[in-house]
């Protein structure tokens, strides 16, 4: 049966789905637990303007940020094309341990079969496994079968694990301890995480362009920043030694969002992304790409060590995950 009944928000460019989990085990040894109800943030489908080749780099660069952190697997796989990645796949302990790295605690791996080589029965096992994992943190996973990740059919494979990496980045936005500095007159730090993630960072990088002393403040991110001028005024606050102003006087704006890539690349962005869906005002581009600078370098100050303790309490306790899938 489900394991979600759905009730469906709408707000602007956001639908707010409510998933109520039922008493049904959804990944093989993990307990369901009695929880709030979660609340899964999903933008609107918009035409995506992202090439296969984008997203498989997108995809290649998360992966090889978690084998960083694991060096029994990155001796193991050497990802650098898609044929290697699909590969890497097939045995479904990659693709569940990533699932795990996105949203630690998802998947119980000891349920995984991880003694090599592995069977095809024990391939479609784990695979289950995985994409079960996948689809509970919110992934469109469900047209995605076990065969079809064997069979070697890349595009749904790239785009979920495309879509990981937006659950991933949008998580750690919720985790930084320098959200207190965006905490408005009257608000506790409970409000700012409560915010949706849209809400969150355009209040940031008004709260940048403030302090830069520009007047202008953002609306609406697709519209506002699709000339690139506020991003330079926000990178340059952020570090003005690596990010000049320059930019402004460039009368191309694919030039000067060209420029605001470059500035972005110098203060620690790493992610492939697509000048032309900055330019013709995407919105759902550029809300993940203010997550990947935020998650860089937002510019902001640590709190007190109270403060900073407070804040990682309410991130710990909260039942309610505002998740985000960017569908580009």
């Amino acid at each position: 049966g489900d394991v979600y009944k759905r009730q469906v928000s709408t707000q602007s460019t956001w639908d707010i789905i409510i998933m109520e989990k039922k008493e049904i085990p959804l990944i093989p040894g993990k307990e369901v637990e009695e929880t709030k109800t979660p609340m899964i943030v999903i933008p609107k489908r918009r035409p995506s303007g992202r090439t296969e080749m984008e997203k498989l780099q997108s995809g290649l660069e998360f992966i090889n940020k978690y084998l960083s952190t694991d060096p029994t697997l990155k001796a193991e796989y050497s990802l650098v094309d898609e044929a290697k990645l699909m590969e890497a796949m097939q045995n479904g302990i990659l693709l569940s341990k990533l699932i795990n790295f996105t949203l630690p605690g998802t998947i119980d791996e000891k349920t995984l079969i991880s003694t090599l080589p592995l069977t095809n029965y024990q391939k479609i096992e784990n695979l289950k496994i995985a994409l079960a994992g996948a689809t509970l943190i919110g992934c469109a996973s469900s047209v995605i079968t076990p065969h079809m990740i064997l069979q070697g059919k890349s595009t749904l494979v790239i785009s979920m694990i495309d879509q990981l990496r937006r659950v991933y980045e949008l998580q750690e936005l919720t985790k930084t301890p320098e959200l207190a500095a965006l905490a408005e007159k009257g608000e506790s730090l409970d409000d700012v995480y409560k915010l949706l993630p849209e809400k969150l960072i355009i209040r940031w990088l008004n709260f940048q362009l403030t302090k830069a002393g520009v007047s202008q403040k953002i609306v609406d991110m697709g519209k506002d920043l699709q000339s690139g001028e506020l991003y330079l005024h926000v990178l340059h606050q952020i570090d003005p030694k690596k990010c000049s102003l320059e930019g402004i006087k460039e009368s191309d704006n694919k030039q000067r969002m060209n420029i605001v890539i470059k500035n972005a690349v110098d203060i620690g962005v790493r992610y492939t992304i697509n000048i032309d869906g900055l330019i013709t005002g995407n919105k759902s581009m550029h809300m993940f790409f203010c997550c990947i600078l935020f998650n860089a370098n937002n510019g902001l100050k640590s709190p007190a060590e109270g403060a900073q303790q407070l804040l990682f309490n309410l991130h710990n306790n909260q039942q309610a995950h505002n998740l985000s899938l960017i569908h580009i």
